[in-house]
């Protein structure tokens, strides 16, 4: 693992490996919370997700593949929740369904 701390909280650039060397987990840390994109990896290398983050919380696009390479689903994520609309696709990339879900809000 290699990381950054400012103050004794992580921040900076994040990269943790597999046990074979290959890059597990990338992204950057802000004053201790997940910020900005980051990527998880399949032990080959290959990408498993795509995601944003806001100050810790999931919050932005969002896309998980299969170890070949193909797109799972896709969608974004609001204040951790999902939001707008998500894909799901079968192994040779063809939709297999989708769902909208509304924006979440803070108020009651």
């Amino acid at each position: 693992m290699e990381e950054s701390f400012q103050a004794g909280v992580r921040h900076g650039p994040f990269v943790e490996y597999h046990r074979n060397g290959k890059v597990a987990r990338q992204g950057r840390y802000v004053n201790g919370s997940q910020d900005g994109p980051w990527v998880l990896r399949y032990e080959s290398g290959a990408v498993e997700e795509e995601a944003e983050y806001r100050d810790g919380v999931a919050h932005g696009r969002f896309a998980a593949y299969r170890a070949d390479g193909s797109k799972r689903s896709e969608g974004r994520r609001c204040a951790g929740a999902p939001c707008g609309t998500w894909r799901t696709y079968d192994a040779r990339g063809h939709l297999e369904g989708e769902v909208t879900y509304e924006t979440p809000t803070l108020a009651p």
